[in-house]
């Protein structure tokens, strides 16, 4: 049986066919699956809110005949709230492709350009350049009307994929280069350029470039122009993915059945019998079970531990008591030192008031 091998991208582009690309480094990426196998394979992804995935299931080895797959999607138990809509591609939605196949030039670069229809508007492309030498590493970049809009930020090795939006009414020109790790180009070697476009696209090679458009080769892939030959599938939800649920008259009969009871209350007394006779054993004639030895000594420390807390709660008690009665003490001292400081200020007014008294009686008596 073929192999089969799990892939998660994220929106609705090409690019997620080429399982040799998946990486973290690949735009896009969600994930995979770790390990791959004839019957089932798995894949665990986050989904973040109102975004679009791409789910590609891909055999190893191709059939002559179709076969059945499933698709299971797993949520939490506590997700309540929104909904995850799991919806087949259909014909409608594949892309259109155009395959060039050829060889570089002697400056390892196959040149091409790329016309939307005047009034298409936005239309999302996928370039991918991929050689027959392992060791080739590629690159893409593209230009709008002569300036440069957009290109791969590295060199890849073997395969190179390029997502770019154009524009219709708009001029493109698209280079694919190919050189070797010590960055000679690689000249007239084999390569091949997949144009994959949301809307139809004219591509025309350029002046001396010896690669053209090989529509044999685009029959071979999943596109817009082989649509009709592939099963797509539906969403449904089998019969054996459901819970069986018994009928509650045959749950009565099985709980009510005088055979059932009966099997279970012989081996009820068979437990019994065997526990009582397994207890007679360890004990070895009156001797207590070490188990129950030791719990008891623990319980004495554990009881002496707890008298010596108690001793030392009650200690910071006092302390705690005698320490408010000191500020309580204090505190009715200094009220006292006040009140006699304010009688000694007072006395010793009185009494410059009757020296004072005394000294005018005798100067009036001089007088």
């Amino acid at each position: 049986r073929p192999m089969l091998f799990l892939s998660v991208m994220k929106n609705n582009v090409p690019d997620h066919r080429y399982v040799g690309t998946l990486s973290p480094q690949v735009e896009n990426y969600v994930c995979h699956s770790l390990v791959t196998n004839c019957w089932c394979v798995q894949s665990k992804l986050s989904l973040e809110p109102d975004a679009v995935y791409a789910v590609l299931v891909v055999m190893a080895e191709g059939t002559e005949r179709s076969v059945p797959l499933r698709l299971t999607l797993y949520t939490a138990p506590d997700l309540d709230e929104g909904t995850v809509i799991a919806k087949p591609i259909a014909p409608q939605a594949e892309w259109h492709l155009i395959v060039l196949t050829g060889l570089t030039d002697n400056s390892g670069q196959c040149n091409l350009e790329l016309i939307p229809p005047p009034n298409a508007g936005s239309v999302q492309v996928t370039l991918v350049l991929e050689s027959n030498d392992q060791t080739t590493f590629c690159s893409i970049n593209t230009l709008q009307d002569g300036v440069l809009h957009k290109q791969t930020p590295t060199y890849a090795q073997f395969t190179a994929v390029l997502s770019v939006p154009f524009s219709g009414g708009h001029k493109y020109s698209v280079t694919a280069r190919s050189i070797t790790q010590r960055q000679d180009p690689v000249r007239q070697g084999a390569t091949k350029l997949l144009v994959y476009s949301t809307k139809p696209l004219d591509a025309i090679p350029g002046e001396n470039q010896n690669i053209k458009v090989d529509l044999e080769a685009a029959q071979g892939m999943a596109c817009r122009t082989t649509s009709e030959t592939v099963s797509y599938g539906e969403e449904a939800v089998p019969a054996d993915t459901k819970r069986q649920e018994e009928s509650n008259a045959a749950k009565e009969e099985v709980g009510h059945d005088p055979a059932v009871l009966q099997a279970v209350m012989s081996e009820l007394e068979e437990q019994r019998d065997n526990l009582f006779v397994f207890t007679q054993e360890s004990q070895q004639g009156n001797e207590q079970p070490k188990v129950l030895e030791k719990l008891r000594v623990e319980k004495e420390e554990l009881s002496i531990k707890a008298g010596d807390l108690e001793r030392e709660v009650q200690q910071l008690r006092a302390m705690n008591e005698n320490r408010v009665a000191s500020d309580v003490q204090r505190q009715a001292s200094q009220k006292r030192l006040i009140a006699d400081a304010l009688k000694f200020k007072e006395m010793q007014e009185q009494l410059d008031n009757a020296v004072a008294m005394k000294l005018q009686l005798e100067q009036d008596k001089a007088a």
